[in-house]
């Protein structure tokens, strides 16, 4: 009998931390479909619920440590994001067949957010008009680029002053990485004025320590900075580490065999490697393919002559903790100290390059 009542506690017990843990709370109406799918989550851990709504509406608890980007999506992968604060009760208007959030309700820190959306959206759609003006005919290009200078030059004060005002919200340090990761134009003294700015709960929050984190990455391929150290292992297993490359010149190249325009540069650099090998040049080529067979496969089929790493993303010691590679062909070209040089030379300006360097 003790044992029972016991065993009756420990679960009483539990179902009450669990009913503790859930604080937030989201009533969702939908519009335009009586019944469906919905798939509803955090963005900062990718955990996402996928429940089925009836009678127009369904409800979404959870538990979120800080106010968190939410994603709202359907079983077409078509999404929106909106913003939570921790013990919240949200109430939402949405269309699910294109996957419009109509309404929200009761949640401040989204509030906040959409009010910088609200003074950058005209400015970008203005800007999307400019450049699709580009390819009319007779179009005064000069004054186009003039335009656009000026757009951009307002969409960072307004960026700056909205992270300035809110200084200590999460949201801010949200915006600020996603600034960060999705310009491919990044200022890095603009983006480090951003970062600095980020304050208390902010700075310390999930996304102000991931701003820390894509910063260095991003540093770590650009002209002026030290590449990162690595350790990876060849198609033999013989472990390559950067740094005993130091005294020579060497370019990184990150690549996969399913890459156009990666193979496309293929024989401009065994045409460099060749030419400038013997002189204090080497290649190491990092592929970031998701099946080895196929690197392998590409390996025998170009027959380049220089070290070649498969790096399995998500595995430790993986160059995507240390380089911001979004995208591919990426190369960089590193001094005899390790500094990069140099980044996406194409076709002959690569052996235009090493000439300057290694030609006496």
């Amino acid at each position: 009998m003790k044992k029972i009542i016991l065993i009756s506690c420990v679960l009483l017990m539990a179902a009450h931390a669990w009913a503790e843990k859930k604080n937030l709370k989201i009533t969702e109406k939908v519009s335009d479909l009586d019944s469906g799918i919905v798939v509803m989550g955090t963005l900062s851990d990718n955990k996402f619920d996928t429940m089925r709504f009836k009678n127009n509406s369904f409800v979404y608890e959870g538990f979120i440590s800080e106010t968190s980007p939410m994603v709202i999506a359907d079983d077409k992968k078509r999404y929106q994001i909106f913003f939570a604060d921790p013990n919240s009760k949200i109430e939402m208007e949405v269309q699910m067949q294109n996957i419009n959030v109509t309404s929200i309700k009761g949640s401040a820190s989204n509030d906040t957010m959409r009010r910088l959306t609200g003074l950058q959206e005209p400015m970008h759609q203005a800007a999307q008009q400019i450049k699709q003006a580009y390819q009319r005919p007779g179009i005064n290009q000069d004054s186009l680029s003039q335009i656009l200078g000026l757009i951009s030059q307002e969409l960072q004060r307004t960026f700056k002053q909205f992270i300035r005002e809110h200084a200590e919200m999460e949201i801010s340090a949200f915006a600020v990485y996603s600034s960060l990761a999705n310009d491919r134009n990044l200022n890095i003294a603009f983006a480090d004025t951003l970062i600095d700015m980020l304050k208390g709960k902010a700075r310390s929050s999930f996304y102000g320590r991931e701003c820390d984190k894509l910063m260095n990455k991003i540093k770590a391929v650009t002209k002026g900075y030290m590449a990162p150290d690595f350790t990876l292992k060849d198609s033999s297993g013989k472990p390559y580490t950067l740094s005993k490359y130091k005294g020579k010149y060497v370019l990184l190249d990150f690549w996969a065999s399913w890459c156009g325009p990666c193979k496309a540069e293929i024989p401009h650099m065994k045409k460099a490697y060749s030419a400038y090998h013997d002189k204090g040049f080497e290649i190491i080529s990092i592929s970031i393919d998701a099946k080895e067979d196929a690197w392998r496969t590409a390996l025998k089929q170009f027959q380049m002559p220089w070290v070649h790493i498969l790096d399995v993303r998500g595995e430790k010691g993986s160059t995507s903790d240390l380089y911001h590679t979004p995208s591919i062909p990426k190369t960089l070209l590193l001094d005899k100290t390790g500094l990069i040089i140099d980044t996406d030379l194409r076709g002959p300006m690569l052996e235009q390059r090493l000439s300057q360097l290694l030609d006496n």
